[in-house]
């Protein structure tokens, strides 16, 4: 009989901090799962730890594996071995809480993604006493369904998903999956959060997207080149507002109004594209403003839309722009 959850680990070089994961995921109090590892060339003991705990647990699974694919082609790989209804993520220096699992399984209930709160920890797995939305100026409230679009709020290693929202075109994309996977989750079946800690989410110097989160909870790290990363994000809310677009007018998964609406707005963001970002952007805002009002979960959900369509639309220099940048990355 297949498990209800398919615990997916690409690892690389993951010998400091992997004992103490694989701990955590074999003391969890939801039992029914599988962990499928696949190894990407890693040149430490991490693959002579995963052969120890897969010989000690039968749920543990060592995928052979040869050369260095990168972490989203060994994600693919798995997620055709896997076998359990909901598909779980796991990065291999994490600490998950002991019902994380049992927490995310009850909550999930028909929904197609639940995901629970990342508790941040150094390297020495002492807690900062933050949460990693929070560290991300981001929230997430019950009626949130547009942000979603804007603002990445969902985590992988944090979630439970049922498959349908992880088709392989999300691993081939070079937007984060995670997003992508909470995209399609937000507009087919819904999303649940538990605002329980679930993960004790490791930063540490050998993981490079740590290094802004770091920045963040200590001002003091503050570099020139991170006010250069500040206006290339405003930059980048374009392109993540036309892979949203895109994604959403194609998706079969995603309900019939959500693709018809972002359908439209996909020949409107093709003529925008086309010119450069030149056409009129006065006109583009309106449009994607008027195909995402009837889709908003609440009046705050639009209105915090609206402030990140004049940032992703507007250009970079434009002073309402640049103070709603502010407001929103800041």
């Amino acid at each position: 009989m297949p498990p209800a959850i398919s615990i997916l680990m690409p690892t690389y070089n993951g010998a400091l901090y992997l004992r103490a994961q694989l701990d955590s995921i074999v003391a969890q109090t939801f039992g029914d799962w599988e962990l499928l590892a696949i190894d990407d060339g890693s040149s430490d003991d991490t693959v002579a730890i995963l052969r120890d705990y897969a010989e000690r647990d039968a749920r543990i699974t060592l995928v052979p594996s040869e050369g260095n694919k990168r972490q989203k082609a060994r994600l693919v790989e798995l997620l055709r071995l896997a076998r359990g209804k909901w598909i779980a993520i796991s990065d291999q220096d994490d600490v998950w809480a002991p019902d994380k699992l049992a927490r995310l399984v009850a909550a999930i209930g028909d929904a197609a993604l639940a995901f629970g709160r990342s508790d941040l920890i150094d390297s020495e797995g002492r807690p900062f006493g933050r949460d990693l939305l929070r560290v991300l100026r981001s929230s997430r409230r019950p009626d949130d369904r547009l942000l979603t679009v804007f603002r990445p709020q969902i985590s992988g290693h944090a979630m439970i998903a049922v498959r349908e929202v992880m088709p392989e075109g999300v691993f081939d994309s070079d937007e984060p999956f995670d997003w992508l996977i909470g995209l399609l989750a937000e507009f087919s079946r819904g999303v649940v959060y538990d605002h329980e800690a679930v993960v004790h989410h490791r930063l540490h110097a050998a993981n490079s997207h740590n290094d802004t989160i770091a920045m963040r909870i200590n001002p003091f790290l503050l570099r020139p080149r991170h006010f250069a990363m500040w206006l290339e994000r405003i930059n980048r809310s374009r392109e993540r507002l036309i892979a949203a677009i895109d994604l959403l007018a194609h998706s079969d998964v995603v309900r019939s109004d959500v693709r018809e609406a972002f359908g439209r707005l996909h020949a409107v963001s093709r003529c925008w594209v086309a010119s450069g970002g030149r056409k009129d952007r006065t006109l583009v805002r309106k449009a994607v403003l008027r195909e995402l009002r009837p889709l908003a979960g609440s009046l705050q959900d639009f209105r915090r839309a609206a402030r990140n369509v004049d940032v992703a639309v507007l250009g970079e220099w434009h002073p309402r722009v640049l103070f709603k940048a502010y407001k929103i990355y800041s």
